[in-house]
């Protein structure tokens, strides 16, 4: 009776599959053969000779030769080794077996096997054993590195460096961050995977694969890493450029990333995402779970931050999050990089910036002039709050670069920069109606104007709306009308005696004005 396997991500503690048997093999041996790889997963912890009158277990791969093995049923599960004979053609079950063509002695093939056992073993108590003790990524990273025999690295979800142990001649080079002096995935070679179909595939992968060789000239194995919730925490990467690859390298590069991430979980590095800790200061603050004013001013000071330096918030909507995870991640370190006293980072599915223009020596026109290229390069929109000199009111004007971005959008425009101040009135007017339909709070004679300007072909509605466009400039109403003074004077007097307004009264000149935006913008 088959029982259920065990396999690395259920349980820690390395099981090896029949790939890995594969390539052990093929350093001594010809024409090894792998059958029903199909059915080949990770769970094997022990090796035997075969015998027909012993209880076979699925942990075990079993040593046989072809003559006695060739009649006998095999268990489902049950892994082989087959020495010599035409196993390949006479067997028809879906177990997954090796196949040695050779004549070799089933115990030397025995000792073999136990040897890669033992390998794999000792990799893996080296791991426990560092994982147990704390001593950090670098150091998982350095043990792995002389079990893959090709140098490795980790980085986070932000593209830090988090280990590198060793680099090759011809790997990439990292680019230092300033900022951290941590070493990190150069800009440059962002902006490029960005547009890079295939590397962008590889961003949604959750078994270890392959990127090939056409971006660096070297191919890596790598595997992405996931926290709990579904997002992306950062890679295991195996550079090509040392050693040739192994299939069962595969199976070994995921079981490591398992040890990773609980290595990770115990640094607060997956747990909800990478998060550097000014980060997580200004999630809480615009979030308002940190409100109180001294409270504020001292978390800040972190980032040598006062309270009163004059700031500005802005927006960059990511519409796309498999594609701009890229270019989030790029721009975000552009721009701290480009902008003294910015910081920038993806919240709420949006990259958000705050710049201290105190800090930077910036007016609000030099800070807009510096983001325009890094903006325009990547295609995005931006919304951008007022200037504000009260860091505790931050949570507000994150607000109004929201409604900018959003109001931005919503207006057509291709302007790629949007200040709140263009849309501020059309935010309290949107707002201004409650649960009123909008044409009910307007003014009631707007409308008998429509209507009669619909029954008698007229244009009443349209003059009133110029005239006080123009300030009552009759000049300048008939000009923007074509329409001769005469011809004005009779309109006005007709919807007066329609409507019956007063329009030397300022109240009533500003509740026309906001009538007619109320009802434009519904």
């Amino acid at each position: 009776m088959r029982t259920e396997k065990n396999d690395n991500s259920g349980s820690l503690g390395f099981k090896i599959n029949m790939q890995i048997l594969v390539d052990a093999y093929e350093e001594k041996h010809s024409g090894v053969t792998l059958m029903n790889s199909n059915n080949d997963s990770p769970h094997l912890t022990g090796a035997r000779l075969y015998s027909d009158t012993t209880a076979l277990k699925e942990q075990n791969v079993y040593i046989a030769e072809f003559e006695n093995i060739k009649d006998k049923p095999i268990p489902e599960g049950i892994c082989l080794v087959v020495i010599g004979g035409d196993f390949k053609k006479s067997y028809k079950g879906d177990n997954c077996c090796i196949v040695l063509p050779e004549a070799l002695d089933p115990v030397d093939v025995l000792m073999e096997t136990l040897e890669v056992l033992d390998t794999n073993k000792a990799w893996d108590m080296k791991l426990q054993n560092a994982l147990n003790l704390d001593r950090g990524i670098a150091e998982l990273c350095n043990i792995s590195y002389e079990y893959f025999k090709n140098p490795l690295f980790v980085h986070d979800n932000q593209f830090y460096i988090l280990a590198c142990p060793v680099v090759a001649e011809g790997m990439t080079k990292w680019e230092v961050d300033a900022r951290t002096g941590m070493q990190m995935v150069s800009t440059e070679l962002l902006n490029d995977f960005k547009i890079d179909e295939e590397y962008i595939q590889t961003l949604s992968t959750t078994k270890a694969s392959i990127f090939s060789a056409n971006q660096r000239g070297y191919r890596i194995l790598y595997v992405n890493m996931w926290n709990d919730n579904g997002s992306w925490s950062g890679r295991l990467c195996i550079n090509e450029v040392q050693h040739p690859m192994k299939p069962g390298q595969f199976v070994a590069a995921e079981y490591f990333t398992q040890i990773l991430k609980i290595a990770f979980r115990r640094h607060n590095i997956v747990s909800g995402g990478y998060e550097r800790p000014f980060e997580t200061i200004l999630k809480d603050i615009i979030n308002q779970r940190i409100y109180a004013v001294e409270q504020i001013e001292e978390r800040i000071s972190y980032n040598k931050w006062n309270l009163y330096d004059s700031y500005v918030c802005m927006k960059i909507g990511l519409e796309n999050r498999t594609v701009d995870l890229m270019a989030a991640i790029s721009t975000c370190n552009t721009i701290e990089n480009s902008i003294d006293g910015s910081y920038a980072f993806v919240f709420e599915e949006n990259i958000l910036i705050v710049v201290n223009l105190t800090m930077a020596g910036l007016t609000m026109a030099d800070c807009m002039t510096k983001m325009a290229y890094i903006i325009r390069e990547g295609l995005f929109v931006v919304g951008v709050s007022d200037e504000y000199s009260n860091f505790a009111l931050t949570p507000y004007y994150y607000r109004q670069a929201c409604i900018a971005h959003d109001y931005g959008k919503k207006s057509d425009s291709t302007r790629w920069c949007h200040q709140f101040e263009d849309f501020a009135l059309d935010y309290m007017l949107e707002n201004a109606c409650g649960d009123i339909p909008p044409q009910h709070v307007c003014l009631g004679g707007l409308q008998i104007l429509q209507a009669y300007d619909n029954k008698n072909e007229t244009e009443l509605y349209k003059t009133l709306k110029v005239y006080l466009q123009n300030e009552r400039n009759a000049v300048h109403t008939a000009k923007e009308l074509f329409i001769h003074r005469s011809t004005l004077f009779y309109r006005l007097d007709r919807i007066k005696e329609l409507i019956h307004i007063d329009l030397d009264n300022p109240r009533t000149r500003l509740y026309i004005n906001i009538s007619y935006r109320i009802l434009e913008q519904s």
